[in-house]
């Protein structure tokens, strides 16, 4: 059985605390997702993690107009977002459905 007070991640790996939030919001407009992750990122100030995404750099990121500011595309914000704050990591996980669906 299990110890219910052994830590929950690998020792050499820091833990990221959790934080609660103090809304949710359902959001069913791809515009609106952009929008909002548009502005997850500009206040990002230690990691970005984009993960399982169908990544294209040159995706319109929403309207830098309606909020944060910067370059229109994701790949060119992103990149901006690290020359504002060389500190900020970013970490994306990539994956092409196609390459899977060829083995099977």
């Amino acid at each position: 059985m299990a110890d219910p007070n052994q830590k929950k991640y690998l020792p050499s790996i820091e833990p990221t605390p959790i934080a609660m939030a103090d809304y949710v919001s359902v959001i069913i407009d791809a515009d609106d997702y952009f929008r909002h992750a548009r502005a997850a990122m500009a206040n990002a100030r230690k990691r970005i993690m984009l993960v399982g995404w169908d990544f294209d750099a040159r995706i319109a990121l929403g309207d830098p107009a309606e909020g944060v500011g910067g370059p229109r595309l994701v790949g060119e914000f992103i990149y901006a977002l690290v020359e504002k704050n060389p500190k900020l990591e970013v970490y994306l996980l990539r994956w092409d459905v196609g390459a899977i669906t060829s083995i099977f």
